[in-house]
């Protein structure tokens, strides 16, 4: 994924949040309170995701995610 694709993508989750993720700024992007408490949850369903996975492959070092 591309640069310019990865901003649509997170500025269209913005919108659809209705809250910003990050302050941008001249020289570079801030994560807003609300992005990280975000990207907090996300991580943990993430986890939860990959070891629920795990338990079901049966190669468990192995996880493909398609988006």
């Amino acid at each position: 994924m591309t640069q310019g694709a990865g901003a649509q993508q997170v500025r269209a989750l913005e919108e659809h949040l209705g809250r910003a993720l990050f302050q941008r700024h001249p020289r570079g992007v801030q994560m807003t309170v609300a992005g990280a408490a975000y990207r907090a949850e996300g991580t943990r369903a993430f986890d939860t995701l990959c070891d629920s996975t795990g338990r079901l492959l049966v190669r468990p070092d192995t996880v493909t995610v398609s988006v």
